[in-house]
């Protein structure tokens, strides 16, 4: 159950930065939208890792195989960060071709890449913060989980407004705003894995880049990878069939995705 909240707090998040970013006009709204397939994408690798992980370490928590659960958890976070960097650099100069395959038209162009490349460049955070929420859950803290999740939540909440309007940063304060609620989670995160004493310990002396623990904690999450992915493309191909007809219709179709993944994700509908 508080896994399922904790999805349906990252989809109010999403639905929260909409409300704000659509007081700057529709090409705003619409630039953002047009970012959520590229998110749903970058999400997938955390999840895969995440799910993975997640079931390496119950796993091994099950049979009281303590180290190896921890050797997981801490592989997972070491192989997390590169390829967080990795995608980075090579999406970020990709994005133009991206938005334009999308149907980003050249009034939302400019501010779709404003948006997206502060966006991006935090990714690293954002992958980190996913995998170590699903760490968290799989040994047995969901609660705990949940609470860093709001935390962030709120934070985005408060701080879109002020980034927006108050400092006029426009739609790259939004994604200011989303950035800095992924580092508020990962210091919580921190401090469980340092000081409170949890059974999986994140050590850097854990580390073991073996070639049959990396295949474990990678091929568990593909089924759910898959579905991130398939998703993904869905929403792209909505925004190709609105793109045709203006600005207007692509901010339409943003709005309604983003109170869709609500409904999806909400308690009642899992």
């Amino acid at each position: 159950m508080r896994s399922v909240v904790g999805l349906s707090i990252h989809a109010l998040q999403q639905l929260v930065n909409a409300i704000f970013v659509g007081a700057l006009g529709a090409q705003a709204i619409a630039a953002v939208s047009m970012t959520l397939p590229i998110v749903v994408l970058l999400a997938a690798a955390g999840q895969e890792i995440g799910v993975g992980t997640a079931s390496f370490i119950s796993h091994h928590l099950g049979a009281r195989e303590y180290l190896e659960a921890s050797r997981g958890a801490s592989t997972a976070l070491a192989l997390t960060a590169p390829i967080g960097i990795i995608a980075t650099v090579a999406l970020l100069p990709n994005l133009p071709g991206i938005f334009a395959t999308l149907g980003a038209t050249p009034t939302i162009m400019r501010v779709a890449l404003d948006y997206a490349g502060t966006l991006l460049s935090g990714y690293t955070l954002m992958l980190l913060n996913i995998v170590s929420g699903f760490i968290v859950r799989a040994e047995g803290r969901p609660r705990f989980s949940m609470w860093a999740m709001m935390t962030a939540f709120l934070l985005n909440a408060v701080l879109d407004p002020v980034f927006i309007f108050l400092l006029d940063l426009g739609v790259r304060g939004a994604a200011l705003a989303t950035l800095v609620s992924p580092i508020a989670a990962i210091g919580i995160y921190i401090t469980y894995f340092t000081k409170l004493g949890g059974t999986v310990l994140v050590r850097i002396s854990h580390i073991s880049l073996r070639e049959d623990r990396i295949r474990q904690l990678a091929l568990v999450g593909a089924p759910a990878t898959m579905t991130s992915i398939l998703s993904a493309l869905a929403v792209t191909l909505l925004y190709g069939a609105a793109a045709p007809f203006g600005d207007d219709s692509i901010d339409a179709v943003g709005i309604a995705v983003r109170i869709l993944m609500v409904g999806a994700l909400s308690p009642g509908s899992v």
